[in-house]
């Protein structure tokens, strides 16, 4: 997977240092805790799966569904616990499962900008088991972490009651897919029109949480939009690091969020081999160093810190980890796979 030294670690690294900079020269805790940072978060959110869905050849998808069925469903399960088994080593507490769900979703922000470069160096086959990948796991991930929420905090949320609500959001989703759907048919000779309906889709997606619908969406709501996906996704990114950057004034557990980040890149690593075992070489193991981290790891972080306090001081730093470990790895892969060309 092609790297670049700017693109991958300066820019990021130096957007959430300002971001940092700004939050302790002007108190931003009206902003980190009101229900707009949300709302925007799921903005960024929602513009993330689009982009990453919006590349993928649908042909490639189909052809490796298996994979990618297997990676929404027996990988998001299997990648938690053992993300969580292995923070849990470092703390000796059983919290570190829900840190492990929390982290354990491969960002499909990050993804979507990777995606969108010219330059990436993955297959087509690999982008659209990678895309799919980040962007339909989300669900799964934020059932799983309430499930496990419910179970190490004490809540007045039934396991039971928390199943009918998941439930019938994943109806709201499909409602919300099936009306884009008729909707696209009605209007698809005009141009025009499907940027309304792209527009309108991912405020509707944003607003009511249905981050399943919007992925689903991009597989045939299309419109032709040249080099405006890549930039938009690119500042959605950034504005998202600036986000992010807002949280770390608050304090953050340096150790744990270290620890936190080697074990998911490790349960990455574990899982992403076993799921890609009839892929090529370098294909699995561009799929193994996949991990990347953004804004759905910091809105779970932020419904956690209500009865967890600490979660963001952990999963903050755990992000930076995650997302440099991610650099470093790709770049050493790619430096021994082609000797003779510079990285940076």
């Amino acid at each position: 997977m092609q790297t670049s030294y700017k693109t991958q670690l300066l820019y990021p690294a130096l957007t959430i240092l300002a971001s940092v900079c700004a939050a302790s020269a002007y108190n931003f805790s009206w902003l980190t805790e009101s229900s707009f940072y949300i709302s925007f978060a799921y903005t960024l959110l929602a513009i993330g799966l689009y982009g990453s869905v919006s590349v993928i050849n649908v042909g490639e998808l189909r052809a490796n569904r298996g994979i990618v069925i297997r990676a929404i469903t027996i990988g998001v399960l299997v990648k938690p616990v053992i993300a969580g088994t292995i923070f849990y080593i470092f703390i000796q507490d059983k919290i570190a499962y829900l840190f492990g769900i929390a982290v354990a979703q491969i960002d499909p922000l990050p993804v979507a900008a990777l995606l969108n470069r010219k330059d990436s160096a993955l297959s087509e086959r690999a982008k659209a088991i990678l895309g799919a990948w980040s962007s339909f796991d989300d669900p799964m991930s934020i059932l799983i972490s309430l499930y496990i929420f419910a179970c190490i905090v004490p809540s007045e949320n039934h396991p039971i009651a928390i199943t009918m609500s998941f439930i019938k959001h994943i109806g709201a989703d499909f409602a919300f897919v099936g009306s884009v759907y008729f909707i696209y048919h009605a209007i698809k000779k005009y141009q025009w029109l499907q940027y309304v309906l792209l527009s309108a889709a991912i405020a509707v997606s944003a607003y009511f949480h249905l981050m399943l619908g919007i992925a689903i969406i991009a597989i045939f709501l299309r419109p032709y939009l040249s080099d405006m996906m890549p930039r938009i996704v690119s500042a959605a990114f950034y504005i998202s690091l600036m986000l992010i950057g807002l949280l770390l004034k608050n304090g953050v557990s340096v150790f744990q969020g270290l620890a936190l980040s080697f074990a998911i890149i490790m349960s990455q690593i574990i899982v992403g081999f076993w799921l890609t075992a009839k892929l090529d070489r370098k294909e699995r193991i561009s799929l193994a160093l996949a991990q990347q981290n953004g804004l759905t790891a910091i809105i779970l972080a932020l419904v956690f810190e209500s009865g967890c306090k600490g979660t963001v001081a952990v999963i903050a730093p755990a992000i930076f980890f995650i997302n440099f470990g991610y650099f470093v790895l790709n770049a050493f892969f790619e430096r021994k796979e082609t000797p003779r060309r510079l990285i940076f």
